[in-house]
């Protein structure tokens, strides 16, 4: 059980640097504890074969210089540096921070003129149907894993605030872009969900321009075009019934996370509740909280409401990522103990 537990806190070591609402339960120092047996074998495959092997990091960072080869594809550096910093967390592997080091110097070296970090040019940012602000929220979410986790290089911190204000510069209510005009999916909840990056920077610097723009997000625009889905969230409607045409589970959840960050930092209650809410019914309704429960083929009988459930639409974490961020705020009996086993 005590390695069960050390895996949930490491996959979760991420965290608000102030607050008006403190954490019931935050992640164990590095170094507190050492996993064993499968998990830790796992997690050496992981960080030998993939983030010291065959992840492309050049090929990553080439795609901010020269395009992307389909939409959201930027996304991949984030994900990559992100995973890598949290292994390195744990096990402070100097080969790996060699890696990332030469990762991130290498991505800086993509900023352009208006300190974008973008597969975009700046005469076509921001792209809508590109995942600009999708990737852009990946690119944040990186760098600021790695200034947390690797090394506090003022030039990273530096790099996030050129990126977000960059992506302030361009969206916003009228004459600027609104956000819910950009992304590819039928309610652009994509775009929204930098909400999360935005909240994190305003804890590290203190610039209230990063929380008024996550104001603007949450308060004015409701996460997605024409469906309010976090106001749907708070009114207690069904997963698959939110944001319209296009309830899929890793967006949702990804903009959520952002809400509990905003909740962390403006005390209010109703983001709380939304969350709750979203959550409550996730575990009632839903089948899986992993991702990918029925795909396209559900496998079961005909008019069975979870055939057309958020998670059929998922690939990935989704739900479970969801779930970690609630326990972190709000523990419930049994949700420990299967998030736990879900790392």
């Amino acid at each position: 059980m005590k390695e069960v537990l050390t895996l949930a806190l490491f996959a979760t070591a991420v965290g608000a640097a102030s607050a008006a609402v403190e954490d019931q339960f935050t992640p164990l120092p590095p170094h507190a504890v050492r996993l064993g047996g499968w998990f830790e074998e796992v997690v050496t495959n992981s960080l030998e074969h993939w983030n010291k092997g065959v992840v492309p990091y050049a090929a990553f960072v080439q795609m901010f210089r020269t395009g992307r080869g389909s939409s959201a594809h930027g996304e991949m550096w984030g994900k990559a540096v992100r995973s890598g910093a949290m292994f390195y967390r744990y096990r402070q592997d100097p080969e790996l921070k060699r890696i990332l080091q030469q990762t991130v110097a290498d991505l800086l070296t993509t900023r352009r003129e208006n300190g974008s970090i973008s597969c975009t040019e700046i005469a076509n940012q921001p792209d809508s149907l590109g995942g600009d602000l999708w990737e852009r929220k990946y690119v944040l979410l990186g760098l600021e894993a790695y200034y947390r986790f690797v090394e506090k290089d003022p030039a990273v911190l530096q790099a996030m605030i050129d990126e977000a204000d960059s992506t302030i510069a361009q969206i916003g209510p009228p004459p600027k872009t609104r956000i819910v005009d950009q992304g590819w999916s039928p309610n652009h909840i994509e775009s929204s969900t930098i909400l999360e990056p935005m909240v994190r920077l305003y804890n590290m610097t203190g610039h209230r321009r990063y929380l008024d723009f996550a104001k603007y997000i949450v308060e004015e625009e409701g996460g997605a075009k024409g469906y309010n889905v976090i106001q749907e969230a708070l009114d207690g409607k069904d997963p698959e019934q939110i944001g319209g045409p296009y309830p899929k589970a890793y967006e949702m959840m990804s903009l959520f996370e952002g809400l509990v960050e905003y909740y962390r930092v403006t005390g209010d209650p109703r983001w709380k509740q939304a969350v709750l809410n979203l959550y409550q019914k996730i575990r009632k309704l839903e089948i899986t909280i992993v991702g990918n429960g029925d795909a396209d083929l559900p496998p079961r009988p005909p008019g069975n409401r979870h055939g057309l459930s958020a998670i059929g639409r998922h690939r990935g974490d989704g739900f479970a990522a969801g779930e970690r961020a609630v326990l972190r705020q709000a523990p419930h009996p049994g949700l420990e103990r299967r998030n736990h086993l879900k790392g």
